[in-house]
């Protein structure tokens, strides 16, 4: 195994074109993030808010628990992972339809 170390002049920033659409976000903290080969979920509290490939908003989902520090998609389990500072690790559906405590 090798691991090179990474430089931030390997970088070209004023090469990246602009970015073709944004999305609103609370500037109080970082919002955990998450996707998969179809879908952006972000959370913005107090939704969960799932976007198509076009940044298009498909489903807000309205969430009761603690904050999130972080979230993941596990294709293994075909499902969004969700991790609370409280009340513990959640699966939920691509269609955030199904919430699992785990």
């Amino acid at each position: 195994v090798c691991i090179e170390q990474w430089t931030s002049n390997e970088l070209d920033l004023p090469t990246l074109s602009s970015p073709y659409r944004t999305i609103a976000c609370s500037q109080d903290s970082w919002a955990a993030t998450t996707s998969n080969n179809h879908f952006l979920l972000i959370d913005q509290y107090p939704n969960l808010c799932l976007y198509d490939k076009q940044l298009t908003l498909l489903k807000e989902y309205p969430r009761e628990y603690d904050s999130i520090p972080d979230m993941c998609w596990s294709s293994t389990l075909n499902s969004f992972i969700i991790i609370t500072n409280k009340n513990g690790v959640f699966l939920m559906n691509e269609n955030l339809t199904s919430l699992e405590c785990i």
